[in-house]
């Protein structure tokens, strides 16, 4: 009598512990990390073959969702197929290309690492298309996408030739810088959890100082980023050279965010600047078209007027000459007189 009466006592207690088990049991969910590279800037592209070719209206960028989020402290890991297998989907285009398991031979496939709170600190996937058999001199379309203490390296070629093949038929190098166009990029950058950010657009304009101004006035540049809520930092370059290094942005509104440089060293000449932006997980990266400024030389100063002594020449000499004569006759008149 008694045991029975326990037994719906303890069957009660395990339903109504049931609840609390299955919260504290992780639940597999899909995760979905994106990456979305500023514009490319005109230095960072090589190569002169036959169109289609990279331009600075294009970037990088793509996403790969795993079957469950990454874990926090996570060693460097392969997850990709030849791996731990937790990546489900994945592509990235170079703005050319897009790369995709369908299409791309992985040479390194997806290796990762995550800090304490589950980020991605380090990442990297590289990989040559079209897919096997290949052979030499084959064009390849080639990609090495990497993140290394919080900088984003993308390196990505069109028309590469193939110049080794393995005996299995695979293209194991092609020689990116030789092929049409080419990309190498490295700028502050992290993949982040979510879909890719959203598109923002970069304007520089001149807000202090003339255009074309003297050498060593004072000149201040202004970054505007359109985007949503936009954060993060904006660089300034004189051509390839970095004018001002990732500078803060200021919220203007909901919308809107700028950056300021403000130089004085621009070198006599013409110069081309320009203004990139970083992104941010909500927003992505973008470069500003190029503003011109000249810079002239100092304004000398007159040059000075020489004053030379007066001369006695030509007619001068000769009224001078004049003169003494008739003071010379005048006095033998004077002395002559009664």
């Amino acid at each position: 009598m008694i045991a029975f009466q326990r037994l719906p006592i303890r069957l009660f207690a395990l339903l109504a512990a049931i609840p609390g088990l299955l919260a504290a049991w992780p639940v597999a969910a899909a995760t979905t990390y994106s990456y979305t590279s500023p514009n490319y800037t005109a230095a960072q592209i090589t190569g002169t073959g036959t169109a289609p070719v990279y331009t600075t209206a294009m970037h990088f960028s793509g996403s790969f969702t795993t079957v469950n989020p990454l874990p926090a402290n996570m060693p460097s890991t392969n997850i990709g197929a030849t791996g731990s297998n937790l990546v489900q989907s994945w592509s990235f285009t170079d703005g050319l290309h897009t790369y995709s398991a369908s299409n791309t031979y992985l040479d390194t496939d997806f290796t990762v690492a995550t800090d304490a709170a589950g980020n991605i600190q380090t990442f990297y996937l590289g990989g040559l298309s079209p897919l096997p058999p290949n052979t030499v001199g084959q064009k390849m379309n080639g990609l090495v996408f990497e993140i290394v203490s919080s900088n984003a390296i993308v390196q990505a070629a069109s028309n590469a030739p193939c110049t080794t093949v393995s005996s299995g038929g695979v293209c194991t190098n092609a020689t990116g810088a030789s092929g049409d166009s080419f990309v190498q990029m490295s700028q502050a950058g992290a993949i982040v959890v979510g879909s890719a950010a959203g598109p923002t657009t970069t304007a520089l304009t001149r807000s202090s100082g003339p255009n074309p101004s003297v050498y060593g006035t004072s000149l201040v540049f202004v970054a505007n980023v359109q985007g949503s809520a936009p954060s993060g930092q904006v660089t300034f370059y004189d051509g390839a050279a970095v004018l001002c290094a990732n500078v803060n942005l200021v919220a203007n509104s909901t919308s809107s965010s700028t950056a300021s440089c403000a130089t004085s060293t621009l070198a006599v000449g013409t110069h081309s600047l320009t203004a990139v932006y970083s992104g941010d997980p909500q927003n992505a990266g973008s470069s500003s078209s190029a503003l011109a400024q000249t810079v002239t030389a100092s304004t000398p100063p007159p040059p000075a007027v020489a004053v030379s002594a007066p001369t006695l020449t030509g007619l001068g000499l000769l009224a001078l000459v004049l003169g003494f004569v008739g003071m010379a006759a005048y006095r033998r008149r004077a002395q002559r007189a009664p």
